[in-house]
């Protein structure tokens, strides 16, 4: 059981009551099959990975740099408003790299007139 704790209030489609997550394996709530002898269980969510990923958007929060990162993000969205999974900084760097070349590449096209 977890304390919801909210940032920037935008996206969620309802907040759990009290500001509280539980999360609950129910893999054992459906039958199995008959091909299968026992069902597959699932891990859940480990705490310390949970406490690390809020202290650290805790700092984001209250630095300013979490709004730096969703400024970059929101800029970087596709013609589909998604941004592209990065998993650091120099992936981060090549993706506004190529979408800032295929801008100006498309730029170029449109400014060239043809006679």
């Amino acid at each position: 059981m977890y304390d919801l704790k909210i940032f920037k209030d935008q996206g969620l489609l309802s907040k759990p009551a009290n500001n509280r997550v539980t999360f609950v394996d129910h893999s054992n709530d459906f039958p199995s099959g008959s091909s299968r002898k026992r069902n597959r269980t699932f891990d859940l969510p480990d705490p310390q990975y949970i406490a690390i990923h809020a202290a650290i958007a805790g700092v984001l929060n209250m630095s300013g740099a979490g709004r730096f990162f969703d400024e970059l993000l929101d800029k970087y969205k596709d013609d589909e408003g998604k941004v592209s999974a990065v998993r650091s900084w120099p992936e981060l760097e090549t993706l506004i790299g190529e979408q800032l070349l295929s801008q100006s590449v498309t730029q170029l096209f449109q400014s060239v007139q043809v006679r």
